[in-house]
C-alpha cells in the first residue's frame, strides 16, 4: 500500500464513524430481522404485509419521526404488543438507547420477558461484520437479566406500575406503557402510574412514548377523573385515527364497524334461527351496498407499501407530536384470529348474557363499555334527594349506627338511622379538622359519639354502635383510641382484600401502644369488612331509588338522603362504579368519603349487637312502641321541624354538636 493509498483508507474509515446510521424505520427493521418463535401463530420471518395497519403506529415510533407519543387503543390479541416488541428490538440493534417498558404488576412483567422479549432477542437475526452471516439479537448483551437487558449505548428496563422507585428513577428517552387500563389508579400514594413513568422522559428532547391496551375500564370524559379507562383519555387526547379498507367491488374506502355485518337467518317450527358462520360485511358506499366476503379482507388491507388503497385517517391531523389509533376484530387478518362468522356468534352470546356484553365490547370492539343501566347517576340522587333537616330522626327509623374515616388532616364521621326491612337514611355527616396526631379532633369525635338526636315522639336517641376504618391514614393513632373505647359502643375495622365476603367477618387482634410507646397488655380488636358486598347492596338501593323516585312517597325509598348534605355529599357517594371485567369497584374521582362512611355505617349495623337484618317483625314493633309511643302512622307523619328556621335542633345537654357539612 502506498502513502496515497493508506491516506484514502484512514479518511474512509474516519468518514465510517462519523456518518450517522441509515435512516430506517421500526417496520423495515422488522421486517429484515424479525423473527417469532415456533409458538406463535405464523412463526418464522416477521412480515408487516400480513398486518399492514400496523406499519404507521410502529414507523411512528421510529427514532427520526416527529411523533413523541403513539397510542394504540385496540381489540385483544391482535398487535399492540408487536408494535411494542419490534421497537424494543430496534431500539437495541439499530438506535440504542435506555428503554423503560411497564406491565400492569410485577408478575407480569416477569411473565412478558420470559415468553415475549427474551424469544424476541434468541429468535431475531442481525448480520455480523462481513454482512455475510448473522447472529441472533441477544449476541448484543452484556448482561442478560429477566428485568434487565444490558446492550451497547443502553438497556432495556421491565418493570411493574405498581413500584414507585422504578417508575421515578433516572431519566429514560423512551418509554412502552402497555396495557395501562390494568395499572393501579395510584402508586403508593404517589399519583398515576402513568404520569409518574412518562415523567421520566419530559427531559429528552427526542423522546418517545408508547401507550397500548385493550380497554377494560369505563369511557369517562372528565379530564380530572380518576379510575376510568386510561387508554380511552389517551386516544381521546391523540389525532384519533381510524383504519379504512376498500369495497373489493366498489374501491370505496371505509370505516369497518360490527353494525354492517350481517349472515343469515332461518325460521325452524317457527323459532328464528341465526347462521353467524355467514356474516359478510356490507359495503357503506352510496350506490354499492354490496355484501364483502372475508376472503377479500386480505386485499383489503394493503396499504401503499403493499400496493393497496388502505390507510389511516386521523380525525385530528393537526395533533402531530400525540399519534392514536383504534382498530376493532374486524380487522383480524384473515386466517389469524376470529372470523367475521366468530365475531357474529360472540355477539349472539353476548345478546342472552348480558355478562358478555362487556367483554364483548373490550376485547373484540376494543371499546370501552358504560352501561349506564348499573350506574347511579349524582346529578339524578341529589335531584330526586330529599330536604328534611339533618341531625333529626325521622319517623319509622330507630337503630343509629355511626362511622368514622380517618383522613390525613381530619377525621370524617356520619350517622345513620335504621329501620324495619333495612331501610335507613342519613342522619348527620361532619368534618373534624385538626392534627390527627393530636387529642383535640379525638375528643371531638368523642363528642359526636356519646350526643343524641331527637326523633318524632321526642325521645332522644343515642348512637348504638360506630365502626371506624383502622385501615387508611394514622393506622397506629386509631388503635390508641381503639384501645381507650373499645368497651364504649366502638369498633375498629379494615376492608377485606378478598372478594364477596361479609359485611362485617370475625375481628382479629391487633397489638397497639400505650402511651409509653409499649405494646398495651390486650391489644385491639379489628373487624373485617366486605366493602364490595356493602357497596353492591348500597348500590342496589340506590338504583331502585333512581329507577323508581318515588316522588309522592318518598318513605317507601329504600335509603333515603337529603340534600342538605351537599353536592359534595353526592359526588363522593358515587365516585365508584363497578367494573363486570374486572369484578372490582374503580374509583372514577378521587373523593369518596360519603361511600365509605355509608359502608361503615353499615358494617356497624352488622354487629352482632345490633344486627338489624336479622331484627323480626316482634323486635321491630317492640322498639317501636318504646322509641314511637304515640306515633299512629310511620309513614306519613312528618318530623317536627325547629321552632325557628334558623334553631338548631335539640341536642344533648352533654355533647355540643358541631355545625353539618354544607
Amino acid at each position: 500500500m502506498n502513502m496515497r493509498d493508506g491516506y484514502t483508507a484512514v479518511m474512509e474509515a474516519v468518514e465510517k464513524a462519523w456518518t450517522l446510521p441509515a435512516k430506517i424505520t421500526v417496520s423495515e427493521w422488522a421486517d429484515k430481522h424479525r423473527v417469532l418463535p415456533d409458538e406463535s401463530a405464523e412463526p418464522g420471518q416477521w412480515r408487516t404485509s400480513r398486518n399492514p395497519l400496523l406499519r404507521e403506529p410502529m414507523d411512528a415510533l421510529s427514532d427520526h419521526h416527529p411523533a413523541r407519543q403513539v397510542t394504540t387503543m385496540a381489540c385483544s390479541q391482535d398487535g399492540k404488543s408487536e408494535i411494542l416488541n419490534n421497537w424494543a428490538g430496534y431500539t437495541a440493534h439499530w438506535a440504542p438507547s435506555n428503554f423503560l417498558l411497564v406491565q400492569p404488576d410485577e408478575k407480569a412483567a416477569e411473565r412478558y420477558s420470559k415468553k415475549r422479549i427474551a424469544p424476541l432477542f434468541e429468535k431475531s437475526q442481525i448480520p455480523t461484520g462481513d454482512g455475510e452471516t448473522t447472529l441472533p439479537l441477544a449476541s448484543l448483551l452484556l448482561g442478560d437479566e429477566i428485568l434487565d437487558k444490558y446492550y451497547p449505548g443502553g438497556s432495556i428496563q421491565i418493570t411493574g406500575a405498581g413500584s414507585a422507585s422504578a417508575l421515578a428513577s433516572t431519566p429514560i428517552a423512551k418509554i412502552a406503557l402497555d396495557e395501562i387500563d390494568k395499572f393501579p389508579v395510584s402508586v403508593q400514594k404517589q399519583g398515576s402510574a402513568i404520569k409518574q413513568a412518562v415523567q421520566r422522559a419530559v427531559t429528552f428532547a427526542w423522546s418517545k412514548v408508547y401507550l397500548s391496551s385493550t380497554p377494560i375500564k369505563l369511557p369517562l370524559e372528565d379530564e380530572e377523573a380518576v379510575g376510568g379507562s386510561e387508554i380511552w383519555k389517551a386516544y381521546q387526547a391523540g389525532s384519533r385515527a381510524r383504519y379504512h379498507v376498500p369495497c373489493p367491488h366498489c374501491g370505496q374506502l371505509q370505516e369497518l364497524f360490527f353494525k354492517h355485518l350481517r349472515w343469515e337467518k332461518t325460521v325452524v317450527n317457527g323459532v328464528k334461527r341465526h347462521r353467524p358462520e355467514t356474516a359478510v360485511y356490507m359495503c357503506q358506499a352510496e350506490g354499492c351496498g354490496l355484501a364483502i366476503d372475508e376472503h377479500h379482507k386480505t386485499a383489503m388491507l394493503a396499504d401503499a407499501a403493499d400496493g393497496g388503497t388502505a390507510r389511516w385517517v386521523h380525525e385530528r391531523p393537526w395533533i402531530s407530536h400525540h399519534l392514536s389509533y383504534h382498530w376493532n376484530a374486524l380487522y383480524t387478518p384473515f386466517g389469524l384470529g376470529r372470523s367475521w362468522g366468530k365475531i357474529a356468534e360472540e355477539w349472539l352470546e353476548a345478546c342472552r348474557d348480558r355478562s358478555k356484553l362487556m367483554t364483548f365490547f373490550n376485547l373484540i370492539l376494543g371499546l370501552p363499555f358504560d352501561d349506564h343501566a348499573n350506574r347511579v347517576s349524582e346529578k339524578d340522587l341529589e335531584e330526586a334527594a330529599e330536604d328534611f333537616p339533618l341531625r333529626v330522626v325521622l319517623p319509622g327509623y330507630f337503630v343509629l349506627t355511626g362511622a368514622v374515616d380517618v383522613q390525613l388532616d381530619h377525621l370524617d364521621f356520619a350517622v345513620r338511622a335504621w329501620g324495619r326491612n333495612e331501610r335507613s337514611h342519613v342522619v348527620d355527616r361532619v368534618k373534624i379538622y385538626g392534627d390527627v396526631e393530636g387529642d383535640d379532633v379525638w375528643e371531638k369525635l368523642t363528642e359526636l359519639r356519646h350526643q343524641s338526636f331527637p326523633n318524632c315522639a321526642g325521645m332522644h336517641l343515642r348512637i348504638a354502635m360506630t365502626a371506624m376504618d383502622t385501615g387508611g391514614a394514622h393506622t397506629a393513632r386509631s388503635y390508641k383510641y381503639l384501645q381507650r373505647y373499645m368497651h364504649d359502643s366502638l369498633i375498629g375495622i379494615k376492608g377485606h382484600s378478598l372478594r364477596k365476603q361479609v359485611i362485617l367477618g370475625k375481628p382479629s387482634k391487633k397489638e397497639s401502644k400505650n402511651a409509653g410507646g409499649q405494646a398495651a397488655k390486650y391489644g385491639v380488636s379489628v373487624w373485617m369488612v366486605g366493602t364490595d358486598t356493602a357497596k353492591e347492596a348500597l348500590f342496589l338501593r340506590l338504583k331502585d331509588w333512581q329507577d323508581h323516585p318515588l316522588t309522592n312517597h318518598p318513605e317507601q325509598r329504600l335509603v333515603r338522603l337529603t340534600k342538605q348534605l351537599g353536592s359534595d355529599a353526592f359526588r363522593e357517594l358515587t365516585a365508584e362504579v363497578y367494573n363486570e371485567q374486572t369484578g372490582l369497584w374503580d374509583k372514577i374521582r378521587e373523593r369518596n368519603e360519603m361511600l365509605d362512611l355509608m359502608v361503615y355505617t353499615h358494617a356497624a349495623a352488622c354487629h352482632p349487637h345490633i344486627r338489624v337484618d336479622k331484627l323480626t317483625a316482634a323486635d321491630w314493633a317492640h322498639i317501636e312502641s318504646q322509641l314511637e309511643p304515640t306515633n299512629g302512622d310511620l309513614f306519613t307523619a312528618a318530623a317536627p321541624a325547629p321552632a325557628d328556621a334558623g334553631d338548631e335542633p335539640p341536642a344533648a345537654k352533654d355533647a355540643p354538636v358541631p355545625a353539618p357539612i354544607a
